[in-house]
């Protein structure tokens, strides 16, 4: 073979080669197609892809945006008719759906883009942004907003292959704020009285409004509710058509105490007027003074329970040749029981005056007759207690003339 020859073979094989490459890369490219798929995160251009630019949402509404972009993915050959798989999205506030369910990039909000984008971020044109709108918030209190999305794993145009939800934005809006002067309060008669003394309570509203349940129409608040801060107990001062302007309550226990009313909104408090007022225990027993059954001048009653009608404390008191005593009673129209009532004699007493002085049987017994004048064969004693005025004492009875029987106290001066 001469050189010539030879040089022409090499080439011809060079381009022999070259055209099998070519055709390879051909039949390799005929293999794959390109689609392109909603991606949020890993943006070409990170400095455009500007989340939203505040902490909380205004509780007067905000227009909002999320990020996404489409990304080029390589695929084996199809007969793509859609290269882009679909996104649809839903605002969410507190977990219920608000407005419609959209395509893509497709707001439905009608305003200038660009403009509206320089003044609020100095950028001239939004790049990765689909907008939203939250509305004003008219509750006091915060709720969440949040947008899901899903993407169409299909190609097929309006296809219903939509793949799980996952969320996409999360932020907290605001509640609506109102001014003090606007918010229900209320006052307390006295701020200061001795337990069982009776304090008027009255609720006030403020000026604007002709009843409580303005509060309500203006969705301040759902309902109303008054309570001692630190016992469980609570009364319903307005709900479900019922509202209560003032009443009388009678405070069974002394201390620092905060009458509290609190406003509720979706179940939950977003206002308290709180209002102190000092509960004394300044008389001989609970209410009396001793002077005052023996002069006639003082007298037994029902002690009417704020917080439940069928449950309340009552007295009885009398004065036999200038003796006087007091009977002290738990009353229960509801579930009576001898046993609920002993605890509750006890537990109260306890609390207003330390435990018992005298528990053992035969301690009792002793004391019992010296210290109750108008002691009853009838009433078996369990415990005593001793304070600076007064001989105070649980005790059983039995009637039998009903055949029923129970706990009560019973209290009379200390002998000098």
């Amino acid at each position: 073979m001469t050189e010539l020859t030879k040089t022409d073979f090499r080439l011809a094989t060079m381009l022999t080669r070259v055209a099998v490459l070519a055709s390879a890369m051909l039949v390799l490219a005929s293999c794959y197609d390109i689609h392109y798929q909603p991606v949020f995160d890993n943006f070409p251009d990170e400095e455009y892809a500007i989340p939203y630019d505040r902490e909380v949402i205004p509780a007067e509404g905000d227009t909002c945006w999320f990020n996404y972009h489409l990304e080029k993915v390589m695929v084996k050959a199809v007969d793509v008719v859609h290269p882009v798989k679909d996104l649809k999205w839903e605002v969410l506030i507190d977990g219920k759906q608000y407005g419609e369910t959209r395509k893509n990039n497709k707001d439905g909000l009608a305003f200038n883009r660009d403009k509206w984008w320089q003044e609020r971020t100095g950028i001239q044109h939004p790049f990765y942004q689909t907008f939203f709108e939250v509305p004003a918030n008219p509750s006091v209190n915060t709720r969440k907003i949040e947008v899901r999305a899903s993407i169409n794993n299909s190609l097929v145009l309006d296809s219903d292959e939509w793949g799980e939800w996952f969320n996409i934005f999360e932020s907290i809006q605001a509640g609506k704020v109102f001014s003090d002067e606007m918010m229900p309060s209320h006052s307390l008669e006295k701020s200061q009285a001795n337990i069982f003394e009776p304090v008027q309570i009255n609720m006030h509203k403020c000026d604007e409004a002709n009843s409580l349940w303005w509060y309500k129409s203006k969705g301040i608040c759902d309902s109303l509710v008054w309570s001692i801060r630190g016992f469980e107990d609570t009364k319903v001062i307005m709900e479900h058509g019922h509202e209560t302007i003032y009443f009388g309550h009678q405070f069974t226990h002394p201390g620092e105490l905060e009458s509290v009313l609190s406003a509720y909104k979706d179940g939950k408090v977003i206002y308290e007027d709180v209002k102190n007022i000092t509960i004394t225990n300044k008389k001989d027993f609970l209410m009396f003074d001793w002077e005052d059954i023996i002069s006639g001048t003082a007298e037994g009653g029902s002690y009417h329970n704020t917080f439940d009608d069928n449950r309340w404390f009552s007295s009885g008191v009398s004065c036999e040749d200038g003796n006087p005593v007091v009977i002290f009673n738990w009353n229960n129209w509801v579930d009576h029981s001898e046993e609920e009532n002993r605890r509750i004699l006890r537990e109260y007493i306890s609390h207003i005056y330390g435990e018992p002085v005298y528990t053992e049987k035969s301690e009792v017994e002793s004391q019992w007759a010296g210290l109750f004048v108008r002691r009853d064969d009838r009433y078996r004693p369990e415990c005593i207690w001793m304070t600076e005025t007064s001989a105070v004492a649980l005790f059983y009875v039995y009637n039998e003339l009903t055949e029923t029987g129970d706990w009560k106290i019973i209290a009379e001066p200390l002998r000098k």
